[in-house]
């Protein structure tokens, strides 16, 4: 291989791999504690996810992360290798790369779920209907759906009174945050129109995604909100709320076992963010307003979460949304590994 081949092959591999952007530190960590599991039972995503959808999505990512993992290495080691002379080395790198892109289609990525638009079966709905498998998705938008319509007001009466994540659970209600975010910190500030909210976006991968900031005015018109605006009148403003998302998930999850133990799935962080987006979806606000208030830069996202027949009475009425950046209107189509799209001539 000359040097003109192995340019070319290079830049082929990094275009290649600039269609994965990089998950965030901790899902990088979980996901390669999930290849060190299917490395040592020897198993597959669909082995490892057999039983359970969700299960065989997350394997298949850890699978498809491990590779490119795996692939960012080699490129180094045949880069360097070539530089200091080394062509055998150099060719086994190049064979390995080889080898792993065309391993990667055996669980290829399904971007913007072109696979199902285009009518093609996935591995893991063919091994469900050849194994019978019926499932029944435990969304947080079917967990909102089973709820009944006076939830967040059972929930804030549950909430102690001078608990510690009473602050955070008034602002989730408020502003259908993330819990990362929360952990990141959300200040919030009294205005005479109402309390400003002001968020520091998560799932940005460094503000190339989603808005990196975003502030949320809304109206007074909650339980909840009424408790931040007394607490903003003891402490001040502006009001800073930080808590660990995993001790805030386990406070909500815990309150909603006690009002409605019988249910399998239970209230979490993130049913307040679908409940939050029904609610803006019902109200006058336009779809880019609702993409902003829920840290989108994307107008397809919100459709994910919850609908506006899901809307419910105790919400608040957001006054004004401001983001970072505008929110793209039109879907993009995705052409890169796994996808479906027609090759331009």
């Amino acid at each position: 291989m000359d040097h003109v081949q192995f340019s070319r092959f290079i830049q082929s591999v990094e275009r290649f791999l600039d269609h994965f952007p990089k998950p965030s530190e901790t899902t990088c960590r979980q996901y390669l504690q999930a290849c060190k599991r299917m490395t040592k039972d020897s198993a597959t995503p669909l082995k490892m996810g057999a039983a359970r959808k969700n299960s065989f999505y997350f394997y298949r990512a850890a699978w498809i992360y491990g590779i490119l993992h795996e692939m960012r290495l080699l490129r180094s080691i045949s880069i360097f290798a070539y530089g200091m002379g080394e062509h055998q080395s150099t060719i086994r790198s190049v064979k390995r790369l080889q080898e792993l892109r065309i391993r990667l289609n055996q669980y290829a990525p399904d971007p913007k779920r072109q696979r199902i638009h285009s009518g093609q079966i996935g591995a893991w709905v063919a091994h469900a209907k050849a194994q019978a498998i019926v499932t029944q998705s435990l969304s947080k938008r079917r967990v909102l759906a089973q709820l009944p319509s006076d939830w967040r007001a059972r929930m804030w009466e549950a909430v102690p009174k001078r608990g510690k994540y009473r602050d955070a659970i008034a602002i989730l209600s408020c502003t259908g945050c993330r819990p990362a975010e929360l952990e990141a910190g959300i200040k919030v500030e009294g205005l005479n129109e109402g309390i400003l909210f002001k968020v520091i976006g998560a799932k940005t991968h460094d503000g190339k995604f989603g808005q990196k900031e975003r502030s949320i005015l809304i109206r007074i018109d909650s339980p909840e909100a009424a408790h931040l605006e007394r607490q903003l009148a003891v402490q001040g403003s502006p009001l800073i709320v930080t808590v660990k998302a995993a001790l805030l998930k386990d406070s909500v999850v815990g309150i909603s076992k006690k009002l409605w133990p019988r249910r399998k799935a239970h209230v979490t962080p993130y049913v307040y963010r679908h409940q939050f987006s029904a609610d803006l979806k019902a109200d006058d606000l336009d779809s880019d307003q609702v993409a902003q208030a829920l840290g989108h830069s994307v107008e397809e996202t919100q459709r994910f979460y919850g609908h506006q027949r899901q809307a419910r009475r105790g919400g608040n009425r957001v006054l004004g949304v401001k983001a970072t950046r505008a929110v793209r209107p039109r879907r993009r189509v995705y052409s890169g590994p796994g996808s479906n799209a027609p090759k331009r001539r």
